[in-house]
């Protein structure tokens, strides 16, 4: 009796599994081709390793990045104000948050190094697209200091 009532669960929890890894596949899915065709307007959500000022930031906060334009090896990105501070990431938590007008957007202009970004597309075991800041106060941000997990 025991051993079937823990036949059956292990498998309805490996049907779970399987239900939740196909989500995040098809997630990560629609991330890279989004991204493939990375245009002004685009609203990704974010995993932030720094503020929009390049200072560093307690834990691991989320937020949608609004893509401005793109010009050469550059994009130009603006984060949003509000913040997720929930330790795992999920485009679900970022509903809630998401920029309903100008007013919610940090008004900060980030430079983005669009090869690197481009690069980050070929990896096989794409978790993120990470980003790296390219202005002239390069020297602050040093690194990574934003990874796109998701896309609206």
């Amino acid at each position: 009796m025991i051993a079937s009532i823990a036949i059956i669960g292990s498998i309805i929890y490996g049907i779970k599994l399987n239900i939740d890894g196909k989500k995040y596949r098809n997630e990560k899915e629609s991330l890279v081709k989004s991204a493939q065709q990375l245009q002004a307007g685009q609203l990704y959500g974010a995993s932030f390793f720094t503020d929009a000022e390049g200072n560093n930031i307690q834990g691991l906060p989320a937020g949608w990045v609004k893509i401005l334009k793109i010009e050469g090896d550059t994009i130009f990105v603006q984060r949003s104000k509000k913040i997720s501070d929930r330790a795992m990431f999920e485009m679900k938590d970022l509903e809630s948050i998401k920029p309903t007008s100008d007013e919610d957007w940090n008004n900060r202009i980030e430079k983005m190094n669009y090869t690197l970004f481009k690069e980050a597309l070929n990896n096989k075991n794409l978790s993120g697209i990470d980003l790296s800041y390219i202005g002239a106060d390069h020297d602050k941000y040093s690194g990574v200091i934003m990874s796109f997990k998701g896309v609206e």
